[in-house]
């Protein structure tokens, strides 16, 4: 247990997790309110106290009384979860919030924010029309970011708790057959794309990882790559950041097909004048690619061509890994190239293909035995 100080000079102590919590009082109008921030080291929370402490002394510390939902949101993210949380998850709750959530609720102040206001804004989305998934993320990201403005002593109570979460059915993840697959090669063999869709089908690399892949993480000659980092978009801009998780940073290495895509991929960015660029997947203007310009502008349009049902880009991981487990390769070789946390995860989200796989393992004992 670190050191605790008295009532406004705020307290800091060890958490069971092993992270360090840092904990202030601060007085307002309408009494005083907790302000809590959580990092990994003990010099750190040392330095984020003094920081909160200053801020107060300056008179920047909010007044909760006037704290709209909008700026608490836009605080949490830039805090909180910037600092807590992966770049992807941080990426995925801005969008939420910005697009959807902020709209809606963004100018009610926090402390009059209610349940029936959280109930009014969810349903609201789904008479607009926006997917069940959509809707309920929009629920989660707003009762844990609401639960963190309890946590700070700025509200009484969570107003979610009042409101019943919106569920949706997922959708087994739908992989190309291996015939599609093989089409997706065959069609944009002479593009720019075709490396792109190659790795992804042959690999299993995360979108992400492969529009942030640099040539230095390339090595043809030993037939490998290195993912170390990825590209996520928040708010329209594209950066690159750390993997999606510790276990996604991994050398693979590449089938024959993968190589040979990727040196005539080399040939087509000379071609096009991008020659000297680090990044393997560019954007056709140069720097780095974004998700929604692919999407509407390639990906979209290739299967409306080839007259495939519609599936997101995401799908060529999918069929990767179907392909790979019911060709026969261990669930935990797939887990490792997915660069998946554990094989639980793996067999979590493939269960469809392992009990397919289960199916043509009893056929055949039953042919050696029957």
């Amino acid at each position: 247990m670190g050191n605790r100080r008295a009532n406004g000079e705020g307290c800091i102590y060890k958490q069971s997790n092993g992270k360090w919590r840092v904990v202030i009082s601060v007085a307002t109008g309408s009494g005083r309110k907790r302000i809590s921030r959580v990092c990994d080291r003990r010099i750190d929370a040392t330095a984020i106290l003094e920081e909160m402490k200053a801020d107060i002394r300056n008179s920047t510390a909010v007044d909760a009384d006037k704290l709209t939902v909008g700026k608490f949101l836009d605080d949490w993210l830039n805090t909180c979860v910037a600092q807590e949380s992966a770049a992807n998850t941080l990426a995925s709750y801005t969008n939420v919030v910005n697009t959807h959530i902020s709209p809606r609720i963004g100018g009610i102040f926090l402390k009059k924010l209610n349940s029936l206001h959280v109930q009014s804004a969810i349903s609201g989305l789904v008479s607009d029309g926006i997917g069940g998934r959509t809707c309920e993320n929009c629920y989660v990201v707003l009762k844990v970011a609401l639960q963190k403005a309890v946590d700070f002593g700025l509200i009484a109570r969570n107003p979610c708790a009042q409101v019943k979460r919106p569920r949706h059915q997922p959708k087994d993840a739908a992989p190309f057959s291996l015939q599609e697959a093989r089409t997706l090669i065959s069609e944009t063999v002479d593009t720019r794309w075709n490396a792109l869709i190659v790795l992804a089908l042959t690999t299993g690399m995360r979108q992400g990882e492969l529009f942030g892949l640099e040539w230095e993480s390339v090595d043809l000659d030993a037939r490998t790559i290195r993912v170390a980092q990825q590209a996520v978009e928040i708010s329209g801009k594209v950066n690159i950041a750390p993997t999606k998780t510790k276990s996604s940073v991994r050398t693979i290495e590449l089938p024959q097909p993968a190589v040979e895509s990727l040196i005539r991929h080399r040939a087509i960015l000379l071609r096009e004048g991008h020659a000297g660029s680090k990044w393997v997947f560019p954007a056709p203007e140069g720097g780095l690619m974004s998700r929604g310009n692919f999407r509407t502008r390639v990906w979209n349009r290739l299967l409306n061509r080839l007259e495939f049902d519609h599936r997101g880009f995401h799908n060529c991981r999918h069929t990767f890994a179907s392909l790979a487990i019911g060709g026969g390769v261990p669930i935990t070789v797939v887990s490792k190239q997915l660069g998946h946390a554990n094989v639980t995860t793996t067999m979590n989200i493939y269960a469809h293909a392992l009990a397919t796989h289960q199916s043509a393992a009893v056929e055949k004992i039953t042919a050696m035995f029957g």
